[in-house]
């Protein structure tokens, strides 16, 4: 079973628990507000509960039965079952989550309230059953619509950075990032459409790609290819290796790239006349399959040439890449891998997905030292089918003197 699938099956029980929790939690402030229909509010619960889990549910039969049908997922475009099974059970996922610390909330105070025998307690146990069924509404709703924004519409995010010493013929310098597009069943016609119109936006000097063009297999590279090789900014482009292309042809991208003018940099160095002024580029191959060890990067980096701007790029932004990079005079790290996180929590005023994990340097811009690093959050998708709080975008970062 591929690892996408396992990590659903990983993640299955503790979601399970708090939709579970959840649930109960409604149906208690159903059936006491609305006592005579419990049993249908039980009924009707207990099937969403259900309904919302079908996809787990299958995985878990597959696994338990030693079967390996091919499932509708990997095939090359959407199927019903998508819209029947995965994307109600990705919806169903976020919602229970994004619900669950304000019942947890309510459930405390109703419990301190008990234990230091407030006089109003009755009061709470009127207002907080309501509480609760518009908190599922409203959330609902919200998670709903920001899903289908944030997956399926492309936003431009404009940094201005401001880089110590920049030359003045550099000064409003644009460059265009972008990354992780992953084309696949998910990522196609309309929203290609959109990044390319980003892009063409954009108009900007430079435009950088920091990997993961496909999510995998063969069937979508020429797709792929053929978008980025249309994408003509002013000067030049520049790419580095992402993890799904090693894993789908770690030949055929990079040679592909390279025949339409872009330059593919793997622990490599270019240097560009631009405007009077060298801007160094220095792309590393730092992913799964490839992972660069300290004191390579370090020989790389300290051996570059010598330039008026220094900008590294690189697949996954690893925390010793930054600092490294810092200490060798980089004044731009350019970066993706991460998806923004693809799914971000932000209950009670604080972030949580699983990006911040690997890195603290998962989305936006950064600064460290006297570098600037900036991770785009990409377009497309991995794992989940959707985004959430972790917009579609590319990145237009202007150049000003510090």
């Amino acid at each position: 079973m591929p690892w996408f699938l396992r990590m659903h099956l990983l993640i299955f029980p503790l979601i399970l628990l708090v939709q579970i929790y959840v649930t109960i939690g409604l149906y208690l402030s159903l059936k006491k507000l609305f006592p005579s229909t419990q049993k249908l509010f039980k009924i009707g619960l207990s099937s969403a509960l259900l309904f919302l889990n079908l996809f787990p549910i299958l995985l878990l039969i597959l696994r338990i039965t030693n079967s390996s049908p091919r499932l509708f997922i990997f095939e090359n475009n959407l199927h019903f079952l998508d819209y029947v099974l995965l994307f109600p059970y990705w919806w169903g996922l976020i919602t229970a989550v994004e619900i669950l610390p304000y019942f947890i909330e309510i459930d405390l105070l109703l419990l301190l309230a008990v234990l230091i025998r407030w006089s109003k307690r009755e009061l709470l146990h009127k207002i907080f059953p309501w509480a609760k069924i518009v908190i599922v509404l409203i959330i609902m709703l919200h998670t709903l619509f920001r899903i289908y924004v944030d997956t399926y519409q492309v936003r431009v995010a404009n940094h201005t950075v401001q880089i110590k010493d920049l030359p003045a013929s550099l000064q409003n310098v644009k460059i265009t990032l972008i990354g992780d597009i992953q084309v696949d069943r998910y990522t196609q016609s309309n929203k290609l459409k959109q990044l390319e119109q980003r892009i063409n936006q954009a108009n900007s000097e430079l435009l950088f790609f920091t990997g993961d063009l496909v999510t995998s297999g063969q069937h979508f590279i020429q797709q792929g290819l053929e978008f980025l090789c249309r994408q003509t900014p002013t000067a030049l482009r520049f790419a580095c290796m992402g993890d799904h292309d090693f894993w789908a042809n770690s030949t055929k991208i990079p040679t592909g790239l390279k025949n339409c003018g872009w330059n593919f940099l793997e622990n490599n160095h270019q240097v560009i006349d631009y405007q009077g002024q060298r801007i160094l580029i220095t792309g590393i191959t730092h992913i799964y399959s490839q992972q660069i060890e300290t004191g390579h990067l370090a020989s790389i980096l300290q051996n570059a040439p010598q330039a008026d701007l220094k900008i590294l790029l690189v697949h996954q932004p690893a925390p010793f890449i930054v600092s490294t990079a810092e200490k060798y005079g980089y004044h731009l790290i350019l970066g993706g891998h991460t998806h923004g996180g693809q799914i971000q929590f932000r209950s009670m005023g604080y972030t949580l997905t699983p990006s911040m994990f690997e890195t603290p340097y998962y989305s936006g811009l950064y600064q460290v030292g006297n570098s600037r690093v900036v991770v785009t959050n990409g377009v497309g998708l991995t794992l989940a089918p959707v985004r959430y709080r972790a917009s579609a975008e590319i990145n237009v970062i202007t150049l000003t003197a510090h």
